[in-house]
């Protein structure tokens, strides 16, 4: 992850504490976890071992939440990953 995935991740993690959205970081890598505590991005969002522990602390999103942080992500030109490679650095998607 690059600081452009760093920033992407902050971001949303603004805008789903707007909405009242809980953001929980499931099985993140070594690698991942390093950089997170390097910029303290740990401290803004919880983190669980598992994808199942994320699905009972957080809600799913409604597809025009979904819809409108792809919209955002491509107007910033940020590239969007398949779900196999988020859950390679330890985000899924749900």
């Amino acid at each position: 992850m690059d600081s452009a995935g760093l920033g992407l991740i902050v971001s949303h993690y603004v805008r789903c504490q707007g909405k009242g959205v809980r953001l929980v970081a499931a099985g993140v890598s070594a690698r991942v976890l390093q950089l997170f505590e390097m910029t303290t991005v740990d401290k803004f969002f919880p983190r669980v071992a598992t994808v199942e522990e994320a699905r009972s602390v957080v809600k799913a999103l409604t597809p025009e939440e979904l819809q409108h942080f792809v919209e955002t992500a491509m107007r910033y030109g940020h590239w969007l990953g398949t779900p196999e490679e988020y859950a390679a650095v330890g985000f899924h998607c749900f």
